[in-house]
């Protein structure tokens, strides 16, 4: 044996010689790491057994911890989904419940609405036969006859924006027109009755 050590240690350099040694080291270390995960295996397979077979359970391993782990978070994830999903249906059909009785208002509403809608339209009906204040005063009387009329009673002139305010405040003209004022304008410069007394102003012929 010291022979066949002196001719390898004659053979090898000395950086050889030290890789043997961390190679032999590791070698060593890897050995002892492979029996202990030999004995966990035994002892899980020793413990399936025993879980099979109905009969005790063996000490918990390694390895049996982490399976143990697993089968845990399966069980809580299961739960969460199940009871998440009885929350949700409880929640729907409540929802359903005050959808049905808010609707029940809805529909007493519209029944009301519907019983005071002949009685709206009755009460427009007459309000649109009687004539608007100022109404009777102008009857059937043209734009210019009515602002003729307006001249006379406030002194003699009045400007565009005068007419057009009492016009508005007594309601003695309808028209369709969305800009009244244009109208206005356009009946003042064509009428042969009203004449301009300066700045804007008008006044009778």
């Amino acid at each position: 044996m010291t022979r066949k050590f002196a001719a390898l240690a004659g053979e090898l350099s000395l950086d050889d010689l030290r890789r043997l040694l961390v190679v032999k080291e590791r070698l060593t270390e890897l050995e002892t790491r492979r029996g202990e995960l030999e004995t966990e295996l035994a002892a899980v397979r020793t413990a399936i057994a025993d879980l099979v077979k109905g009969g005790p359970a063996a000490a918990p391993a390694k390895a049996t911890k982490k399976t143990v782990k697993k089968a845990a978070k399966k069980t809580l994830k299961k739960t969460v989904k199940k009871t998440a999903k009885k929350t949700a249906k409880k929640t729907g059909k409540k929802a359903g419940k005050r959808r049905v009785v808010a609707k029940k208002p809805a529909a007493a509403k519209k029944a009301a609405v519907t019983k005071k809608a002949p009685r709206a339209k009755a009460a427009a009906k007459k309000a649109a036969k009687k004539p608007a204040p100022g109404a009777r005063k102008a009857g059937k009387a043209t734009l210019e006859s009515v602002v003729a009329r307006l001249i006379k009673a406030n002194g003699g002139t009045m400007t565009v924006q005068e007419i057009l305010g009492a016009i508005a405040k007594g309601k003695l003209v309808k028209s369709k027109s969305s800009n009244f004022a244009n109208v206005l304008r356009r009946t003042l410069s064509t009428s042969t009755i009203l004449v301009s007394a300066g700045r804007g102003s008008y006044k009778v012929k």
